[in-house]
């Protein structure tokens, strides 16, 4: 009976072990099953986490979906990329220069230069520079002067002048294309050059119409004129420097003798010159120029007698052309 009794005692001792170690080694593997899958859970989320603070993943191009760990991850690419305003060398995964470029949002435009190209491999450069380019037209204007008309009015009095219409400039404008790079310029280019305003003629009226007049000279005659004019007035003689006892036009070089400027007093023109007397037109030099004349004399003795001097406006009375 005793015997029976512990029998079945160890019997059920036995079974109540077996069933323990069944338990505890389920749970074991349970145990280890769950720790396994956490530590999966928690290396796939620090992974996505690095590659996304690496930029090896956009952020905004993130699916929510398991990363399998045993699939072999591209190699991440240091690269420097330099525009007009910033510096910045980050790791990526891209594959071209325009995909780091529109991955770190960094715009451009078609004119823009991009180095090296939109679509060169990553791999194959270290440095990505951008380089912005822009163009501005520019304009210049220089002034075109106007030229001078002389119109006869014959119901104006003779060596009277009148301003009919006054003269206007012109401008001459010239178009440059600018072109800009980063903000510096690069090149000057003449597009285009015009008259954007014509220049308007001064005209001017000389009177030709002869009215006599006379004045009375010291010996009490009249000497009968036409018009007046304020002239520089000097004198000379055969022994001044680069004079001859000859004029320009062959004649004797003596009182009475008058040097013009031609294009002011024609030649042959009879006049009278306060302090002088009457005296004719009939040589020139070189320094004669514009409403300067130059009395003649015989001789350096003559001259010192009557002349001294230089005489500065001096109205002198032309005569009527014959």
């Amino acid at each position: 009976m005793s015997r029976l009794l512990s029998r079945s005692l160890f019997t059920r001792a036995t079974k109540v072990f077996v069933i323990a170690a069944v338990f505890s080694f389920l749970f074991s593997v349970l145990f280890r099953a769950l720790n396994s899958s956490y530590a999966v859970y928690a290396s796939n989320t620090t992974i996505k986490s690095n590659l996304i603070l690496s930029n090896f993943i956009n952020p905004y191009e993130y699916r929510r979906t398991s990363i399998d760990t045993s699939q072999e991850l591209p190699a991440a690419q240091l690269v420097s990329v330099i525009t007009k305003n910033s510096s910045q060398t980050v790791f990526t995964q891209y594959g071209n220069v325009a995909e780091v470029l529109n991955s770190l949002k960094i715009k451009y435009s078609d004119e823009d230069i991009v180095i090296p190209a939109l679509d060169e491999e990553i791999a194959h450069t270290g440095k990505i520079r951008v380089v912005y380019v822009d163009r501005k037209m520019d304009e210049e204007s220089s002034m075109i002067s106007f030229d001078t008309k002389v119109v006869e009015d014959p119901n104006l009095e003779l060596g009277k002048e009148k301003v009919v219409q006054q003269g206007v400039l012109g401008a001459f404008t010239s178009r440059y294309e600018l072109t800009y790079k980063d903000g510096e310029l690069v090149d000057r280019k003449l597009v285009d050059s015009f008259v954007s305003e014509q220049p308007q003629s001064k005209i001017i009226a000389k009177g030709t119409k002869i009215i006599r007049k006379r004045v009375t000279l010291p010996d009490g005659s009249q000497f009968t004129y036409c018009e007046t004019k304020s002239v520089k007035v000097t004198a000379y003689d055969p022994s001044c420097t680069g004079c001859s006892n000859r004029t320009a036009l062959g004649y004797e070089l003596k009182r009475g003798v008058i040097a013009v400027d031609p294009n002011v007093i024609p030649f042959h023109t009879e006049m009278y010159v306060p302090g002088y007397g009457v005296g004719v037109a009939l040589d020139t030099g070189g320094v004669i120029k514009g409403d300067f004349i130059d009395v003649g004399y015989a001789s350096a003795q003559e001259r010192g007698q009557n002349w001294a001097g230089t005489r500065l406006n001096h109205t002198i009375y032309l005569a009527c052309p014959s």
